[in-house]
């Protein structure tokens, strides 16, 4: 039965505002530099305003605000309030003037047409209900020749969510598929058409392998239990079900801990692509 995106989307906020202070703790040193390179690509100029979707913990938001300078002015946001209180309080920290963060649907951005020259999403399209509606609704919000720069989730089998999805697929078929939607901009060409068919120009793509660093398993297990897509998932299974799980991401995390503890495979995809 498909899901009722409203639904989907109000889950997801409500899962994010709860793991926000736990992706803040061990996930934001990874998506850091997932967001520099994001920002990089995005090719930003001293004065220029930018739109950052699914702005998280805010780090997108601010290296984009770095670049774009005093004169410039960044906008980041996103579903879960929760998240965006950290974001804010970081921005206070640093005294970010020209950064304003706003709760808001990516796939219904409240502003005019081509109010921004570049938009910026790291790690948020592939988690959205309805990606199409985001993409055409950041090319709406794009001036002429503004760019817009991605980071979406790699290939399953390059990361460790692919074998996560593996082992929570034969507890629920019927809401895994093969290649789960989270995955879909991994395949090769992919991202590139969606671009295309939302009214991009000259779209470009590149992949970039990173860790994420776990101290212990039971922090793995928790950050897995909690957060995303994976969190929304867990919360169906009986308790009985999430300890014999909770047995199986052990086995799986113990292949990659080390004397610094867990070292995580997490492959990703870059694309950029303007507007015409």
């Amino acid at each position: 039965m498909p899901i009722d995106p409203q639904q989907a989307k109000e889950k997801s906020r409500q899962i994010w505002d709860s793991f926000a202070p736990l992706y803040d703790k061990y996930i934001t040193s990874t998506t850091s530099q997932a967001a520099q390179r994001v920002v990089d690509l995005a090719a930003l100029q001293k004065g220029q305003r930018v739109l950052d979707v699914a702005t998280g913990t805010g780090v997108a938001a601010f290296a984009a605000a770095e670049k774009v300078g005093p004169t410039g002015y960044v906008i980041g946001i996103d579903l879960s309030e929760g998240i965006l209180s950290i974001a804010q309080e970081r921005a206070s920290a640093q005294k970010l003037q020209h950064v304003e963060l706003r709760p808001m649907d990516a796939e219904k951005l409240q502003f005019s047409d081509k109010t921004f020259d570049a938009a910026t999403c790291c790690l948020g399209l592939m988690l959205f209900p309805e990606p199409p509606k985001a993409l055409a609704d950041m090319r709406r919000i794009l001036k002429p020749g503004g760019r817009v720069a991605l980071a979406v989730w790699g290939s399953p089998d390059r990361m460790i969510m692919g074998s996560i999805f593996e082992l929570l697929r034969k507890y629920l078929p019927e809401d895994i598929p093969l290649l789960p939607p989270q995955f879909a901009f991994s395949v090769p060409g992919a991202i590139e058409s969606a671009l295309q068919k939302a009214g991009f120009v000259e779209p470009r793509a590149e992949r970039g392998f990173y860790q994420m660093n776990w101290a212990t398993l039971e922090t793995g297990w928790e950050i897995i239990r909690l957060g995303g897509p994976v969190g929304t998932l867990v919360q169906k299974l009986s308790i009985q079900q999430q300890e014999a799980l909770r047995k199986e991401i052990f086995g799986l995390l113990k292949k990659y801990q080390t004397s610094a503890g867990i070292e995580v495979p997490f492959e990703m995809v870059f694309a950029t692509a303007k507007r015409p």
